[in-house]
């Protein structure tokens, strides 16, 4: 895909070397929602600040801690 001043865009098929014969529109081009997940975008937010980056990296360093601390279980047959 190529963007034009406009803007506009040429597109092109996956298995097609050259481009499609016309340009798409802004006003052709539609956008739809395919799914949501909630809170995720206030999350990453938070974790931009510093508080929250102090935060998100305690508690990385708690799950790694507490990886090393917690005894494997032996496999059977080993």
């Amino acid at each position: 895909m190529e963007v034009l001043p406009g803007p506009g865009f040429r597109t092109r098929g996956d298995a097609n070397p050259d481009p499609d014969p016309g340009v798409v529109t802004v006003a052709d081009v539609r956008g739809v929602l395919w799914y949501s997940v909630p809170w995720v975008g206030r999350g990453m937010e938070l974790a931009r600040t510093p508080a929250g980056l102090l935060v998100v990296g305690g508690g990385v360093l708690l799950l790694l801690g507490a990886g090393l601390l917690v005894p494997r279980r032996e496999r059977a047959g080993t």
